[in-house]
C-alpha cells in the first residue's frame, strides 16, 4: 500500500503523487482510494480504489535502475513487427506494462524508426508520432524525477548514447 506523500507512476498518468488515501463520501461502500495528484497537472485530481490491478500503479525506478536502463540503451532490441497492426499491438504492450525500461526501447525503436524513414523521403506514420510522444512523456517524466534532472537534459543525453550506438545523427529539432 502506498501512503501520502509516496511518488508513483500510475498507467498514462504517469507520475503523481499520492495525496492521501481516503472513503468517497458520495459512495456508500467503505473501499478506500487513493487521491492521485499528476506532477505534470497538479491542478487535477485521480480517485483510484486501492488494490485495484486494472491499471499499473508501481513505485517509480531507483536511482540505479533509472542508471542502468539509460547505460543499457545500445543493447536494446528494437520492436520489428511485420506489419502496422503487429507494430500497434507491440506499442500496445509496452503501454500496458508502464516499464520505464521497455518504454525506453520503444523510443529507441521510434527514433530509429524515423531516421530510416526520413532517409527514404517519408515522414512518420500518424501512430508513430503519437507513441513516440507517450514514450518521451513517460521515461523522461520518470527518468528526469528519479536523477532530479531537468527532461530536456535527461531526453539530450539519451539521444547522444542513441546516436553513438545507432550510428544515426541527433535530429536537429524534436
Amino acid at each position: 500500500m502506498f501512503t501520502p506523500g509516496d511518488y508513483v507512476i500510475y498507467g498514462a498518468n504517469g507520475l503523481c503523487r499520492v495525496n492521501e488515501v481516503t472513503t468517497l463520501s458520495f459512495s456508500e461502500d467503505e473501499k478506500l482510494y487513493y487521491c492521485l495528484i499528476p506532477v505534470d497537472d497538479p491542478g487535477s485530481q485521480l480517485f483510484v480504489p486501492v488494490g485495484q490491478n486494472k491499471v499499473v500503479m508501481r513505485k517509480p525506478v531507483s536511482v540505479e535502475e533509472a542508471k542502468s536502463i539509460i547505460d543499457s540503451i545500445s543493447e536494446m532490441d528494437e520492436i520489428h513487427p511485420v506489419s502496422d497492426r503487429a507494430r500497434e499491438e507491440k506499442y500496445k504492450e509496452v503501454a500496458k506494462k508502464d516499464d520505464c525500461r521497455e518504454w525506453l526501447r520503444l523510443f529507441k525503436t521510434m527514433y530509429v524508426r524515423k531516421k530510416s524513414r526520413s532517409a527514404q523521403g517519408r515522414k512518420m506514420t500518424a501512430m508513430d508520432e503519437r507513441y513516440t510522444k507517450a514514450a518521451r512523456e513517460h521515461v523522461f517524466g520518470e527518468l528526469s524525477f528519479v536523477l532530479k534532472k531537468d527532461k530536456a537534459d535527461i531526453e539530450d543525453y539519451v539521444l547522444e548514447k542513441l546516436e553513438s550506438s545507432c550510428m544515426v545523427e541527433i535530429p536537429a529539432s524534436r
